[in-house]
């Protein structure tokens, strides 16, 4: 069980992992960092076991921020969804772009419907 003044050792090497994959700015990367603060991550049951954060002492320890995802993840959830709608976008603007210079390519909106329907079945959001 983790004490009062937080994790120690290893743990608090597992606590501070999503903080720090967070900094990389691909939007896949991204995704795969916050997913470790939802239920079924290798690191939530550690996470899950944080106390409240302090809001006294925000910067007393290294923790602070996942004590305070941990408190409401709704705005992981929220921003994983606008992450993939980003993700799902892009992906869909290139695709249509490469589709388009081919010769005989079918017409705009067919190539839409085809690089929609290839997104669709690529994304973790359901």
């Amino acid at each position: 069980m983790l004490s009062s003044n937080g994790p120690k050792g290893p743990r608090k090497k597992l606590v501070i992992i999503p903080d720090q994959m967070m900094l990389i700015a691909n939007f896949s990367q991204l995704l795969e960092a916050l997913e470790l603060y939802l239920p079924g991550s290798p690191v939530f049951d550690v996470l899950s076991q944080l106390p409240p954060p302090d809001p006294t002492a925000p910067t007393g320890n290294t923790t602070h921020q996942a004590q305070l995802v941990m408190e409401n993840t709704l705005p992981i959830l929220e921003e994983m969804t606008a992450l993939e709608e980003n993700i799902y976008a892009t992906f869909i603007k290139k695709e249509i772009d490469q589709r388009r210079t081919r010769l005989g390519a079918p017409p705009l909106k067919l190539l839409k419907l085809e690089a929609e329907s290839e997104a669709c079945s690529q994304t973790k959001v359901s």
